[in-house]
Order: structure tokens, then sequence, then C-alpha cells
């Protein structure tokens, strides 16, 4: 299956989504914005069978030309039969592309915390978050993640269609490229958020990010 893949910056690539398309034989397709500001411009929404849209520092809210582009493409793709995946960014602009809203978070929510899940058919556990805005979830999904800082932290359109606002996706190479270039985003920790000590050194392999990553990819593939 050929899977393309939005990128907004260099440092949120990915991760674990490259290893588990190998698995499969799927063949990855990198759309890279911050190379080529137009490329979005250049997708035909026909010919993709899976999009995935990853993350990036910016707010789904800014005024930026190529969010719109990038949302009306999201709904093409699933209107055309085809698969979407959001993560972070990319699942904000999946909210926004089917009517719902994005708003700021009183605080931000920055490390490795907890989420459950909803749904029977996903488990729960220990994912790393980098966001400080929520989704509110348009009217024809299906929650299937939360937790105590940030309610709408997964949700389904159907099962084409899939949002997350955590990083399942993670290693410890995109931690260290993540941290590395946008440091500044930390705030002093708190409730919810870890030092930057507490983040390197929490060992991905332990999350549950990999088996989420695993499920909802092969769900998405097969749908």
């Amino acid at each position: 299956m050929k899977i393309d893949i939005i990128m907004h910056v260099p440092h949120e690539g990915p991760g674990l989504l490259e290893t588990i398309a190998a698995h499969f034989q799927d063949q990855l397709i990198y759309h890279r914005l911050y190379e080529e500001p137009n490329a979005i411009q250049k997708i035909d929404p026909k010919q993709v069978t899976f999009l995935i849209v990853m993350g990036g520092p910016m707010s789904a809210n800014d005024d930026l030309p190529w969010l719109p582009l990038e949302r009306q493409l999201i709904k093409a793709v699933y209107q055309n039969g085809g698969r979407v995946l959001g993560i972070c960014l990319g699942a904000q602009q999946v909210a926004l592309a089917f009517n719902g809203r994005v708003a700021p978070m009183r605080y931000k929510e920055l490390g490795w915390f907890p989420v459950a899940s909803t749904v029977e058919d996903l488990p729960s556990g220990l994912v790393f978050h980098w966001h400080g805005e929520k989704i509110e979830l348009p009217d024809i999904a299906q929650q299937i993640y939360t937790n105590d800082h940030c309610p709408a932290q997964g949700f389904r359109i159907g099962d084409r269609v899939y949002g997350l606002q955590f990083h399942p996706e993670m290693t410890q190479t995109g931690l260290d490229q993540l941290l590395a270039a946008d440091a500044a985003y930390l705030d002093e920790p708190s409730e919810t958020v870890q030092s930057l000590a507490q983040m390197q050194k929490f060992d991905w392999r332990t999350s549950t990010g990999q088996r989420i990553t695993e499920m909802i990819y092969e769900a998405i593939r097969n749908s």
C-alpha cells in the first residue's frame, strides 16, 4: 500500500510508523512542507489510499495559507474513500476538517502521561504528549482516548479516519530531535509538565505507544 505522509517540520517525523510500514512492505511517500510549502496543492486526493498528517509547533487556528488547504485535502481524501491518520497537529486538523474545534488548554501537557481507552478494541497506557491546545470533537466522531488533563485525546470517524492528540509514534531519536528543536516550548515542571530530565530518562520502549501505533495503523490499513 502507498502511504502519503505530510510533515510540517523536520523534528516531528513518523517515528514508529516507518517501522510498522516496513513490516507491511508499504511505500511511504513524504510531503515535507518545510521544504516545499506548495506540496499540499500537488497531492491528488483521488490518488491517496492512506494519508498520515504529522504534528508541528504551529496552531491549527493560525493564519497560515496551507492550513485550510490541508483540511480540504483531509476531507477530500475521506470523501474519495481514502484513509486518514492525524497525530497532534494532524489530529487537530482532522477535527477541524469535520467541523470540530481546537481551543487553548489552561495548562500545557508535556511529557509521558497516561491515556485511558474509551473503547474495547484499543489499550490504555502511557504515551508521550506535547501540546497546549485541545480538540473539541466533531459531532460525527467517536471518542477513543481520554485523560484528566485533556478529555479528547483520541477519536475516530467511522473506521477510516483516526485522530490522536498524543504521540504514540515517539522513539528515542524522535524525542531527542523534538526536545533539541522545541525546548523553548517547555514550561516549569508541574502536574502536567515533566522536566527535560524526566522526559529523557524515561525508556520509550516501556510505553504503550508502539502497541497503540501498531493497532491503529493496522485497523486503518484493513478498513
